[in-house]
């Protein structure tokens, strides 16, 4: 059997909140909203399809799965999201990986950032 990445999917207390914060800051476009049943966003650049679903009690909302983005440019990645008010932690690296960062989406879901590894 073969399988192949098909969405990410997110828990979110304010459906319209969180469409608009991914659309805002990650340059995601919706592509399907029955709010507040139901979102699903695709990101074109990147060939993604996010999925938003709420959660009323907040109970699985900010324990969902921590979604990695990259970037050629980790530094101008960061200020242009804390152009956006967004808190980004300082990029650094652990041994010798690509430097990386984290930062939190308007529902408290972690999302990570880290640097495209360049050629040997």
């Amino acid at each position: 059997m073969q399988l192949q990445f098909s969405h990410v999917m997110l828990y979110v207390k304010d459906m319209e909140r969180a469409a608009r914060w991914y659309q805002e800051a990650m340059g995601f476009a919706v592509r399907y909203m029955a709010a507040p049943h139901y979102a699903s966003l695709w990101h074109e650049a990147m060939k993604l399809r996010l999925d938003l679903h709420p959660d009323s009690t907040g109970e699985n909302v900010g324990r969902g799965a921590m979604i990695y983005f990259t970037a050629a440019d980790l530094d101008a990645a960061v200020a242009s999201l804390r152009d956006r008010g967004i808190t980004v932690s300082d990029p650094r690296r652990r041994g010798d990986s690509p430097r990386f960062t984290e930062f939190v989406d308007s529902e408290g879901n972690p999302l990570g950032l880290y640097e495209t590894p360049r050629p040997a």
